[in-house]
């Protein structure tokens, strides 16, 4: 890149035509012999605000520049614009300086950034008072340091070249006062640049929004530009702006400005004669003001103390500032919580959020507490004369009162109409301080006559959830004790005293008040910015890998998930609400990688961290792998894994969040140059969906049996057994904190330090399932090593080191055979918050459970057997040899969590207890806490709001409920607008009902269409060879179309009308089990009845929890078909039969399944349930309800099913 100099953060290349501004270029002898008028220059310089960008430690006349500009393309810097010839401007002629500042053309001939440099305002300014500008900036001091060059991308400067928009002529006004008022503010003050709304095109142009002239702004560079439109200004007393805003830096409402670059302009504007200031405030305001009639008059501004206004010629030794460059200026001492420096123990932030957190500091800065203010004493007076009567004192409102209000609006109000948001022109909520002085929020001392009150009381607003009577009452008595504050306080005469010779009266000592409240700054929601914009990052990012590896770069995105609640307290990374979502997805990517070593995501540059870079290969994946996850294909690794066709379709949930990327230019760029259709994947449901079975299998390369993954990992159980090279620890009935029984843990080393952790699980705790009586086994050893009888388990959970130092995890029978989800009746969580299950599925309940590796469980089958006299000495040897003594399992957990955690700690996903001890980071407080993988993926269970529902589909919530109307589907509309009513009524939808209709609804909304696997002729792609640059240009031209869709109607992607069907109604048939109780005993007789609301013919089947179906013979059940309103009593009177419990069982199950005209080809069979279980990996109970389950959703209403579980105690 070139480094040119400028007036304005310039290193820009050239502008298309369609941004040029239309004026012709000066030529070269253009104004060569102006006589320049250095009064006048001096009033412009003031006015344009150089020094706010260019101006080096608060200091107003060195133009050295080196400040900073953060923004989302990257690092701007403002360059020296001193009359210094080689480092600065010195050798510019008065053409080239025309050219510069009016026309925004370099000498080079090159546009300059129009967003940052204001020349599109500059350009309405008079030729001569631009060169009077620059005949006072030679008046200043000259400074040496070079300038420096932006930091920032090809792609940057070619969207930032968009970013320039032409001005229109100033339409001339015939009141003096307002025409100098117009010139100040549309031209040299460029006052719109910065308080004039944006319209964005989706991240993609920078157009002033003419219809909202000067309501208020956030800018690109991160600060809040306030509302100073006429109707604003017209609460306040004129003196308020002429002299508190453009004088002293103080808000409208007397609080100090806040804002670095508003100070810095005040700063400037202070240096303006009077009659300057009150014409600006004119021409904003729209009536004009009589000078005189201010405090202080027409009062000439005081010089400035500079060599320039004192009129003296700049020195010809230039200032060095070379060494302090680049400059920060020190306007505003920033609180102590944004001073402190981490402590040393502090978190690294490595999500690459820059943007996010200066968002995050002016949040905390704003949250800071207002410290009470003492004005200083008073000089003693002297009492010679009694002093005219002073005006009486007024009420103030009571400060708890004016918080509580406050407080309601905060929560109500703001997040639609505060400074910056939607519907911030209808009662603007930002500073309460304010409000009493605009009637579109309150009318003090009169609620009935404030909107704020009245739309609330009314019910109009707000959306959602509604204030209590309470709240409400406290909006009441706030905008009352409003109108009171304005009375008088009423005070007794006092008594007329004798006049007294003059002497020294005291001085009662200052009472502090509290300082005015700092400007309401919302909390950072999500991050990320618009969609064209992270396209954009993540095509940027893609042209800066080598080719060859570019068909193993995928991408993963956060910014469609809520940022937890920021911790202002926190320091370092912990204030970062994207660290969390870094540190659980790092834990969960590499949690699924057969790769020797632990990999972090990368983060993509100017998205907020918000989306994250891999490469396949960092984790052993494979194209299949990727294409299996991205689209729902069967491929290669899922029969590897051995998965059916069928298990796999039923198993295996498609992403519905994939964009057809013919239907977006710079996805396409990016989905032609990896060669996936979907080469970006959402982080949530990935952290959902990934971290269970099917997904988890084929990531970590797992088949069907446990003894296949043992082989793998070097591990021989049955030989290792037989040698006593393992240890165990058992637990008594409900001990282990999973199982109401008896279980117990095995350990086995693996090669290279690493460990394998095995568990059995008993459907009970006697007999063959006691480990007080068996404590050796299992039952497959062909000889357990004690020669005692082994025990009879049901299953067992495994836990075993990855290469790269974490843990995988698999649940299986008492035959080795994969199960995707415990038995709830063996194994469950014992507590579990409602609506998240009891039920233990592998991996994604192992990562809550196992946060921070292997977890610490007591031994008591050791003493147990030691105290038993059923065992002879060698047998007790041998046990006592395998249940170690808890000092020494204390050190193998100890040392298996240790690796877990340091392995863990490369990923910058721990922190230190309050003991100093390591640990997995946490989920933030503000969401609960708990495990960060679990943290992850359980926002793909969270409800959504408005706000949420529209950033899915990549809208604001005007936007969405715009287009919403116009979708042309009957069946559609009907859906959303059954969302809205809900969200209305302060519910939210679920992001179930969300996915069913996402594809159908994004097509319709916007000009974007879902990627169909199922409807593509391939979901296969081979990746394009691209030559030298040939990316970059693709991306380019991409960003054109991108553009050019922007400036026009965006129309849908699908738009034809679909009329309404008349279906018929459905009566499905309903079907009943009553049972008198759930809990048995063996010897007990079962008797229930069962009842239909149509005939249908039955079928039952009883299900022992993990070992046999068994279907019910019709002798039991009777006759074929149940009648409507018929109570069946089962087993079926008249019978003889009897159904006898012969031994215990937890969660055994009676199922039927019954259909209207007979069973027919949906009759199911014992064989077809026990197979269809074992294919999907599922218990038997639970495989056989989905099986009968699934087959009711496919017969239209024809079919039913139920079933009642219970226990069988001994």
């Amino acid at each position: 890149m070139r480094q040119r100099i400028s007036l304005g953060l310039v290193l820009g290349v050239i502008a298309s035509a369609s941004v040029a501004q239309e004026a012709e270029l000066f030529g070269p002898g253009a104004y060569a012999d102006y006589q320049p008028d250095l009064d006048n220059g001096r009033t412009m310089y003031y006015a344009a605000g150089c020094a706010t960008c260019h101006g080096v430690d608060g200091d107003d006349t060195i133009l050295a520049g080196g400040q900073e500009m953060a923004t989302k393309f990257g690092e701007l810097y403002a360059p020296n614009i001193t009359h210094h010839n080689a480092a600065g401007i010195g050798e510019w002629s008065n053409a080239v300086f025309l050219n510069a500042v009016l026309r925004g053309t370099s000498p080079d001939g090159e546009k300059y950034f129009g967003a940052v440099f204001p020349y599109p305002s500059y350009s309405r300014m008079k030729p001569e008072d631009a060169l009077d500008l620059k005949a006072f900036m030679a008046t200043l001091p000259v400074a040496d340091a070079e300038s420096r060059e932006h930091n920032i991308s090809y792609m940057s400067e070619l969207i930032l070249d968009r970013f320039s928009s032409p001005r229109g002529p100033i339409q001339p006004m015939s009141d003096p006062q307002m025409a100098r008022g117009q010139y100040l503010v549309e031209a040299v003050g460029h006052c719109a640049e910065c308080h004039t709304p944006r319209d964005t095109g989706y991240g993609l142009s920078y157009d002033l929004d003419m219809e909202r002239p000067y309501e208020g702004e956030f800018g690109l560079l991160g600060e809040y530009a306030p509302n100073i439109t006429a109707a604003r200004l017209g609460n306040y007393p004129a003196e308020n702006f002429i002299i508190g805003a453009l004088a002293e830096a103080r808000k409208l409402n007397g609080s100090p400005m806040t804002s670095p670059s508003m100070r810095r302009i005040a700063r400037q504007t202070a240096q303006l004669a009077i009659e300057d200031r009150a014409a600006i405030y004119a021409y904003l305001s729209g009536k004009t003001i009589d000078v005189a009639s201010l405090p202080g008059g027409a009062t000439p501004p005081a010089a400035s103390e500079s060599p320039a206004t004192a009129g003296t010629p700049a020195t010809d030794a230039p200032i060095r500032t070379a060494e302090v460059d680049p400059v920060t200026l020190p306007d505003v001492t920033p609180p102590p919580s944004a001073r402190e420096e981490p402590g040393a123990d502090a978190i690294p932030d490595l999500t690459g959020a820059e943007r996010l957190m200066k968002r995050v500091a002016a949040y905390c800065e704003a949250q800071e507490p207002v410290a009470p203010v003492t004005p200083p004493p008073a000089e003693p007076v002297k009492a010679e004369a009694p002093a005219p009567a002073a005006p009486p004192a007024k009420k103030g409102v009571d400060p708890q009162l004016v918080a509580q209000a406050d407080q309601i609006i905060e929560d109500y109000c703001r997040a639609c109409h505060a400074p910056g948001k939607t519907y911030a022109g209808a009662f603007p909520t930002g500073d309460i301080a304010d409000m009493k002085f605009d009637a579109k929020v309150v009318v003090p001392g009169h609620p009935e006559k404030s909107p704020i009150y009245e739309s609330i009381a009314s019910g109009r607003m707000p959306t959602g959830k509604k204030p209590s009577s309470d709240e409400l009452d406290v909006l009441r008595r706030w905008i009352v004790a409003l109108g009171e504050a304005d009375q008088p306080v009423e005070t007794a005469a006092a008594p007329t005293a004798p006049e007294a010779p003059a002497a020294e009266s005291p001085t009662p000592a200052p009472q502090p008040v509290a300082a005015a409240p700092r400007d309401d700054v919302p909390a950072p929601l999500f991050a990320g910015f618009s969609r064209h914009e992270r396209m954009l990052a993540i095509a940027r990012d893609l042209n800066e890998v080598e080719q060859r590896d570019r068909r193993f770069v995928r991408y993963f995105t956060f910014s469609e998930m809520p940022l937890a609640e920021v911790d202002c307290d926190a320091e370092g990374a912990l204030k970062n609400p994207i660290h969390y979502m870094h540190a659980g997805f790092n834990k969960l990517i590499n949690s699924l990688s057969n790769g020797p070593r632990v990999v972090p995501v990368v983060p993509v540059e100017n998205t907020e961290g918000a989306v994250v870079r891999i490469d396949l290969r960092d984790y052993d994946w494979t194209e299949d792998d990727w294409l299996s996850l991205s689209t729902g294909a069967y491929t290669r690794e899922a029969e590897d894994a051995e998965f059916t066709e069928e298990a796999w379709k039923d198993l295996a949930p498609v992403y519905p969040y994939a964009v057809d990327p013919k239907f977006d230019p710079l996805l396409q760029t990016v989905a032609d140059a990896t060669g996936t259709f979907v080469p970006i994947l959402r982080a949530d449901w990935v952290a959902r969906f990934a971290s269970q079975s099917p997904y988890y299998d084929i990531l970590l390369d797992l088949t069907a049996d446990i003894r296949d993954i043992e082989e793998r990992i070097g591990v021989d159980v049955d030989r290792d057994i037989r040698d006593l090279r393992m240890i165990r620890a058992g637990m008594l009935a409900g001990a282990s904190g999973v199982s109401d029984h008896n279980r117990m843990l095995e350990r086995f080393e693996l090669p290279r330090d690493g460990y394998y952790w095995k568990s059995y699980d008993f459907a009970g705790s006697h007999g063959g399932q006691s480990l007080e009586l068996h404590p050796d086994g299992p039952a497959e050893l062909a000889e357990t090593p004690s020669g005692t009888a082994p025990f009879e388990h049901d299953g067992g959970e495994m836990v075993f080191s990855l290469r790269n130092g974490l843990q995988g995890y698999y649940l299986s029978t008492n035959k080795g055979e994969r199960l995707l989800v415990g038995p709830a009746s063996i194994v469950s969580f014992r507590q579990k918050p409602i609506g998240k299950g009891v039920e233990v599925v592998n991996a994604r309940s192992c990562f809550d459970c196992h946060a921070n590796g292997i977890i610490d469980k007591r031994d008591e089958v050791r003493e147990a057997i030691s105290a038993s006299t059923r065992f002879s000495r060698r047998e007790l040897e041998v046990l006592l040899e395998m249940y170690v003594d808890n000092d020494t399992l204390d050190e193998y957990y100890a040392k298996d969590r240790d690796a877990f955690l340091t392995t863990l700690q490369e990923l910058n996903a721990t922190s230190l207890t309050p003991g100093g001890r390591l640990t997995s980071l946490e989920a933030p407080m503000s969401v609960g806490g708990g495990e960060i993988v679990t943290y992850l993926a359980d926002m793909h269970f969270h409800a959504l709001d408005l706000k949420q529902l529209a950033r899915d589909f990549y809208m604001d919530e005007d936007e969405f409920l715009l287009n919403a109307k116009r979708m042309g589907d009957p069946v559609l509309t009907a859906v959303v607008t059954d969302w809205l009513s809900r969200m209305e009524a302060g519910g939210k939808i679920q992001r179930s009902e969300l996915e069913e209709y996402y594809g159908v609804i994004l097509e319709r909304i916007s000009d974007l269409r879902p990627f169909r696997p199922e409807e593509a002729e391939t979901v296969k792609k081979e990746p394009e060879a691209h030559a030298p640059g040939e990316l970059e240009d693709k991306v380019e031209k991409a960003v054109e179309k991108v553009v050019e869709k922007t400036e026009e109607d965006t129309k849908p992607a699908v738009t034809e009308h679909v009329e309404p069907e008349k279906e018929a109604p459905k009566d499905k048939l309903a079907l009943a089990i009553h049972v008198d109780r759930n809990v048995y005993h063996v010897d007990d007789l079962l008797e229930f009845t069962i009842t239909a609301s149509k005939r249908c013919e039955l079928q039952m089947f009883y299900v022992e929890a993990s070992r046999n179906i068994e279907e019910l013979p019709v002798q039991i059940i009777g006759p074929a078909f149940l009648e409507p309103g018929e109570v069946r009593k089962i087993p079926h009177e008249g019978s003889g039969l009897r159904i006898r419990f012969d031994e215990p069982g937890a969660g055994e199950t009676m199922l039927a399944f019954c259909r209207v005209g007979g069973l027919g080809d949906k009759k199911m069979t014992a064989e077809g349930a026990l197979d269809y279980a074992k294919s999907h990996f599922q218990p038997l109970t639970r495989g056989i309800a989905i099986e009968a389950a699934e087959r009711v959703s496919e017969d239209g209403g024809l079919s039913a099913t139920n079933h009642v579980t219970f226990d069988v105690k001994g």
